[in-house]
């Protein structure tokens, strides 16, 4: 990384005379795109969420011994290509943690089993910092199985970023939970969410959330992944 933020400032501090604070923020949760010369990295760009389901590939930076041999060109290439390549990965996923629910709730009544073994996929399969779900008891949703830490036990109606959903019929993407009205922090390392409600006779019985610690984690594969897979679990409202 310091090999990057080098040529970044000489290119655009130093040479374009740019006054500005490189480091953003943004490069930890980024994917970084680099040439290298022996040990020197000569040319950089990266790649980082700009919004759900937007990719956004950063300026091309070369230092200026190196340009005009099409590196950076070759760099945008490659980011271009890692930007198809990561959907179709998540797709596949996706397929892939539907045929294990499908076979995995064929027979299955149990509403907690079916809940713990649903959580345990999604959050083994896709890496994600909390998985779980959350039934509606009455006005109000209470905490069911779930894996990673602690989180709240209890939702209001069109509270949050879940009682919202339930309270839409509807899936919702956040990217940054910190710009959701009346997010509820269940804990500060929650950085972006998404929420899928789960239905029986057209009526919200639960919602799947699942967070996570990077901005922007979520998009239109995530929601049509997971409203897909939900769509296969038939839950008894206890």
């Amino acid at each position: 990384l310091y090999g990057i933020l080098r040529v970044r400032s000489e290119v655009f501090v130093t040479g374009q005379k740019c006054l500005y604070v490189d480091p953003d923020g943004k490069d930890l949760d980024s994917v970084q795109v680099f040439a290298l010369e022996g040990d020197r990295i000569i040319g950089c760009l990266r790649i980082y969420g700009k919004e759900p389901g937007v990719l956004q590939i950063g300026r091309v930076a070369v230092i200026e011994s190196q340009r005009g041999r099409g590196i950076g060109k070759q760099m945008m290439w490659q980011a271009i290509d890692y930007k198809d390549a990561s959907a179709k990965i998540k797709k596949d996923k996706y397929d892939l943690a539907y045929k294990q629910v499908e076979a995995l709730v064929e027979g299955e009544e149990d509403t907690i089993a079916i809940m713990s073994n649903v959580a345990a996929i999604l959050h083994n399969t896709f890496g994600f910092w909390w998985t779980g779900f959350y039934i509606v008891r009455g006005d109000v949703l209470v905490l069911g199985p779930f894996q990673g830490p602690v989180a709240c036990s209890r939702i209001p109606f069109g509270r949050g970023v879940c009682g919202t959903a339930w309270q839409r019929k509807e899936s919702i993407v956040v990217p940054d939970v910190e710009q959701f009205p009346g997010h509820i922090a269940c804990s500060s390392q929650s950085r972006s969410e998404i929420v899928v409600p789960i239905f029986r006779n057209e009526e919200v019985i639960a919602v799947l959330d699942i967070d996570s610690r990077k901005l922007n984690a979520f998009d239109e594969i995530d929601r049509e992944g997971l409203e897909r897979i939900m769509g296969l679990i038939q839950f008894d409202k206890q």
